[in-house]
């Protein structure tokens, strides 16, 4: 038996490795191909009850404002502070489809938590909590006062809503299906049939893998897919109403992944196409990363981080299932070849192994930020899982290198046995990742508190801090700060340090209280005129930094219809050149980037498309009306200079959890 030669391996290598870019590739185009108009973002708006509110009686409704019409049926859980759920009369949809409404039956005293889930119109499914309290007696906990009205807070639990075991058993059909397609397809032509490192395979062992079966699988999980979303949408009994399934992009998306998976079975079963039947696959995966929004949280790099763990994951599968196939008792003229063919597999895979565990880890790490969100959240606790099988998976490839390599006389049955185990260890990986997919990651749901208090008629400012937002409000007598890491969720353990200098030139040291965590509070008395402030937040599980914010006192008249005009005015414009500043650290000088785009798609991406709360206009700076205001269920703050002729956006800065946004709009005559 001849064994590889180091010039042969490189030789595999190279072409495994070109192949697995290609495969990233096709995901790429695929995933940011042109697209016919930009997307829109459904923010939360604004919630009654709000956030923190303190209520002597119970609701009669809880109603979501978003900035963008949702499409589906809404869902809205009300659970107590020990995990009860309430029933809701009534949960649906109105005013267009931007207010989520539903019905509250009669509460007693506790803390309540709403759950809430709706689809975006580009398919992008948002979901949060947040969590009121009803009564003025409320149960105590150590989490300590959480408001200026002395109400003692309670420390809410992570209790998870209802788990969607329907789609995750549909799309562990359609991901499973996939990855060993993929990984057999490639398998076959690259490990398999490559001929120049041994002996040939004779044509009575040369085994194909079963990857027209797991298309059909694939597919079987698309339509079953298709056929959920037509039940929930109560028209599955009724084809009129089918076209309708099509108005969204993530259904849109999946019959894209339908029609390609079609090519990959039809090419598979071709004995002519059949070398080439991974492109579709890999283009119906690549499909799949962009559907799952691998890259909602807005950095750049987890779109194809995410492919290649995906794209990774599903060559390994398949591959290990090909080889298998092989190792089922081959004439004893093809051992040699089988049992070089295997060395071969055993080399390969590693590197795809070492990719797909590393692209994993750095998706999975970024989804955390405290240690105990690994077993306190559904989200940490599937992770460790998943993360389990993944060990015993290498545990058991590092077993069958040691025990059935080289495969010849006993070893090959050996080797058998063992991968026969792996294989199944895989399939049950690729059911834990679809059921990461489906389960919110712990940012803001990581642990609910009553947090501090809501606030009316409130002058805002807002600024980072290293990587934390800073949000200064102002009330008559009272200054409230409140700190949000990147995600939302309030840092664990932070005291700022507040200076600053009043209008009349005075500097000022303000020693503030907690009203709960990421939230300190203060009396103030008010100068009229501009206060700046200096809120210096500590190094934590961020990087930490100064946030300097001016606040105008008193509070400027409601410039809410002023807001209302410039959004009709700036969707109106047919065309306009949109200049892009983001970062998450002010001390980091973000470049713009520049695009053209029409007034109708850039409002669609905007948070106050729906309007905002606390809208206050500012003096005018440059012949330009200015004002401020905050969307206050979503945590972001906006500056905004406004013609004052066309009542069109000219300029804009936005500060959400982690972001600083500058905009610059100029219009075409």
């Amino acid at each position: 038996m001849r064994s590889a030669t180091p010039t042969s391996l490189r030789i595999h290598l190279a072409r495994v490795a070109s192949l697995f870019f290609i495969a990233l590739v096709v995901t790429l185009v695929v995933g940011f191909g042109p697209a016919s108009q930009v997307a829109a973002h459904s923010f939360l708006v604004r919630t009654s009850p709000a956030s923190g509110a303190r209520l002597t009686t119970g609701p009669d409704e809880i109603v979501l404002d978003f900035s963008e019409p949702i499409d589906g049926t809404p869902e809205i859980t009300l659970r107590t502070s020990d995990g009860r759920t309430i029933a809701l009369p009534f949960v649906g949809a109105e005013a267009g489809n931007v207010r989520v409404r539903a019905n509250v039956p009669v509460l007693g005293r506790d803390v309540f938590i709403v759950t809430w889930r709706v689809l975006a119109r580009d398919g992008h499914t948002t979901e949060g909590e947040y969590a009121f309290a009803v009564g003025a007696d409320l149960p105590t906990s150590t989490a300590g006062t959480t408001g200026t009205t002395g109400t003692t807070g309670t420390a809410i639990g992570l209790s998870s809503g209802p788990f969607a075991w329907v789609d995750t058993i549909t799309q562990f059909g359609l991901a499973g299906g996939l990855a060993f397609a993929l990984g057999g397809l490639l398998s076959e032509r690259f490990i398999w049939r490559d001929r120049h490192s041994g002996p040939p395979l004779p044509r009575s062992a040369a085994a194909r893998s079963p990857a027209a079966l797991a298309i059909a699988i694939a597919l079987g999980g698309i339509f079953s897919s298709v056929a959920v979303e037509l039940h929930r949408r109560q028209v599955l009994l009724a084809p009129a109403g089918w076209s309708n399934v099509l108005d969204t992009r993530a259904n849109r998306v999946l019959l894209a992944m339908g029609g390609v998976s079609w090519l990959g079975l039809a090419a598979a079963r071709s004995k002519r196409l059949r070398p080439a039947a991974f492109v579709p696959v890999a283009a119906a995966l690549g499909l799949l990363v962009w559907r799952g929004h691998s890259g909602d949280d807005g950095r750049w790099w987890a779109t194809p981080v995410g492919a290649v763990h995906v794209i990774g994951g599903g060559i390994w599968a398949g591959a290990l299932l090909h080889l298998n196939r092989f190792t089922k008792a081959p004439d004893q003229d093809a051992i040699p070849a089988v049992a070089v063919a295997a060395n071969r597999y055993s080399r390969v895979v590693l590197i795809i192994v070492l990719a797909t565990i590393g692209s994993g880890t750095v998706v999975a790490v970024t989804r955390f930020t405290q240690l105990d969100d690994l077993w306190t959240t559904r989200y940490g606790r599937v992770l460790v899982v998943k993360l389990v099988l993944v060990t015993a998976a290498l545990l058991l490839a590092n077993l069958a290198r040691r025990q059935g390599l080289p495969a010849v006389g006993s070893r090959l049955a050996t080797l058998r046995n063992i991968t026969r185990i792996e294989v199944i260890v895989l399939a049950i990986v690729i059911a834990a990742s679809v059921a990461l997919a489906n389960t919110g990651p712990p940012v803001v749901a990581s642990s609910f508190l009553l947090g501090p208090p809501p606030l009316t008629n409130a002058t805002w400012g807002a600024d980072l801090a290293g990587n934390n937002l800073v949000l200064v409000a102002a009330v008559d007598r009272q200054l409230q700060v409140r700190i949000l890491q990147p995600g939302g969720q309030p840092p664990a353990k932070a005291r700022s340090t507040i200076a600053g200098r009043q209008p009349d030139g005075g500097d000022i040291d303000i020693f503030a209280r907690s009203c709960g965590p990421g939230c300190e509070v203060v009396g103030h008395d008010w100068q009229d005129g501009t206060t700046e402030l200096e809120i210096t937040v500590p190094e934590g599980e961020y990087a930490g930094g100064t946030a300097v914010v001016a606040i105008d006192w008193p509070p400027g008249p409601d410039a809410s219809p002023l807001l209302t005009a410039a959004v009709a005015a700036t969707k109106s414009a047919p065309r306009l050149t949109l200049s892009e500043s983001v970062t998450s650290d002010p001390s980091i000088r973000a470049d713009p980037a520049t695009t053209e785009i029409s007034g109708t798609d850039f409002i669609s991406q905007e948070p106050f498309a729906n309007g905002g709360d606390d809208v206050h206009q500012l003096a005018d700076e440059n012949g330009l009306n200015r004002i401020t205001f905050i969307v206050p269920a979503s945590n972001i703050w906006v500056k905004m200079w406004i013609d004052p002729q066309s009542k069109r956006i000219v300029k804009e800065t936005i500060i959400d959890p982690g972001h600083r946004i500058e905009h610059i709009l100029t219009y075409s005559p």
